[in-house]
Parts: C-alpha cells; structure tokens; sequence
C-alpha cells in the first residue's frame, strides 16, 4: 500500500499521491459492457487523474478471485480497487469477506454485498427500476397491455424484478402476464417454458435479460410461428443483440462514476458511503410494434 497516510496527508499530498499511483480493477471476464467499462476506466484515469490501472479479469464461475484481489492489493502502489465480484456461491461469499476486511478503498460496480455483511462500499449501479418504467412505458405508448418478464439468474436479476413489481402494483393499463426467473438460457428446458407460457397467456410483449436468453428466445419462438416485431414485441435488458430494442447503461457513465467516487475515497477515507445510479438508456431498434397496426 501507499507509504502516505491518506486522511492525515494535505490536500497537495492527496493529489500528489494520486497522480503518481495505481488503482486495480478486478471486472468479470470479457463480455458484453465489461471490456468497454474496464478500458474507459483506463482512458479517464490516466487523463484526469494521471493514474495507472491495473486490470485482473475474475470469473463468474468458482475461481480464486480472492487470489486476484490480493495479488492487486499487495502491489506497493496500490491506491484502491474497483470490483465486480462474483455472486457464485461458492466464491461469493469469502470474496466479500475479504473486501471487508480489506485496507485499501474499494468501489463495487454493479454489484449489492450480503444484507448482513458488516462492511460498507461506495457502489455504482444502473438504475434498473427506471430502466424497466423506461421499457414499461415504451410498450404502453404502443398500445400494449398485455406484458410479461423473463429473467436469467444474473447479478442485476433482483433489482430488475424490484423495478417491475414496483410497475405492476400501480398497472396503470398493463397486466402482467407471466414473471418466469432463474432461467437458463442454454437450458432447453427453460426457454421452451418460456415460449410456452407466452403463446398460453397470449402476451404481447416481453422484457428479457439476460442478452443470452433473448438471443436463445427468438428462433425458438420462430419455430413456434411467433415471430418479432410481428406478432410479439421484445426488449432485452443490458442487451448487445443488433436486432432488438435494448435498454443499456453506458459504459462511460458507469467507468466515470466508479473513477469519481474511488477517487473521492481515496483523498478522504472518512467521506460518508455513496451510491451512484445510472439510468439506462433505451435504445429502439424497431422490435416493439404497434398493437394499432395489427
């Protein structure tokens, strides 16, 4: 770690410490936003603050990630850390146990620590309560009402469906037809009962995540004669599909968040702990038609 105590230093020996330093970042393996988050990181750390990063990928799968995090922490440089950890089981919860116990600032991306872990992070989050109202509305504004959700078993799985609870107890013209979760996307099993339930309560639209299942979802549905925009509007959750509108946070707003708040805590460790919420952004690549036209 730093030779410099950071509370007890000044303001010059902050920023000094600062411009000559490191900070590690520990993010998922290479998918979808991670390498976009991870390189804009790099990008604006080293052309506002003049700091170096260090980047290790972990995995969502068992691994040693404390391994990983150790290895960044040891370095003599070190400032602080940006993670991502894993919400696997079987690593989740040694991974968490060492953030807390950890001396180094740390700044969590997208991720929530167990309710009664004793540690505090300042954390960053795409706001997916709004994304959902956000594709909510989209779909109401073409006359759908009748609209159902599909959910992987991710990280971000249980803010999504506190966003669309949150949209239901008001319904407000939409009825929700089916909430179907921890499904796999590469498990027949899974998207077939989704499809399934689909044709079988006549829905109109649907909200998906991950970007795995919808890609999964759209031949099977194809094969059932359900085809999209035609006869079922989709939008996917944190989605990378060219073909379907997607809400999506950007990763610049999510690298800057994570940047500014690491930063703030790395010059006064004694700041009170922040959140930062991005709303995603939707992005409309023609799957969601109108109910008029049909």
């Amino acid at each position: 770690m730093s030779s410099i105590t950071m509370d007890k230093a000044s303001s010059q020996d902050r920023e000094a410490v600062v411009r000559r330093s490191r900070i590690g970042v520990a993010l998922p393996e290479p998918s979808f936003i991670w390498p976009s988050v991870n390189d804009a990181i790099r990008r604006m750390a080293a052309e506002q603050f003049g700091l170096e990063v260090v980047a290790k990928e972990t995995s969502y799968e068992t691994f040693p990630e404390v391994d990983i995090l150790e290895d960044l922490a040891t370095d003599p440089q070190m400032l602080g850390l940006i993670v991502a950890p894993s919400i696997e089981p079987d690593v989740a919860p040694e991974t968490w146990q060492w953030l807390t116990e950890c001396q180094l600032p740390v700044t969590i991306l997208e991720r929530h620590p167990p309710q009664w872990m004793p540690g505090f992070f300042d954390s960053v989050h795409t706001d997916h309560p709004a994304g959902v109202r956000r594709g909510l509305q989209h779909f109401r504004q073409h006359g759908h009402h009748r609209v159902g959700l599909a959910l992987g078993r991710t990280p971000t799985a249980g803010d999504i469906e506190l966003g669309w609870q949150l949209m239901m107890r008001e319904g407000n013209g939409l009825e929700q037809t089916f909430l179907l979760k921890d499904k796999q996307p590469y498990a027949a099993e899974d998207v077939e009962q989704i499809v399934q339930t689909i044709l079988d309560t006549h829905t109109t639209a649907v909200l998906v995540h991950p970007d795995y299942l919808s890609i999964a979802l759209v031949p099977a549905l194809g094969k059932r004669g359900c085809r999209i925009p035609d006869d079922l509007s989709m939008i996917t959750i944190d989605g990378y599909t060219k073909r379907l509108t997607v809400l999506r946070s950007s990763a610049q707003d999510l690298a800057s968040a994570a940047l500014r708040l690491q930063v703030r805590r790395i010059q006064d460790p004694d700041q009170r702990t922040e959140h930062a919420y991005i709303e995603p952004a939707l992005i409309d690549r023609g799957s969601v038609a109108d109910m008029a036209d049909k």
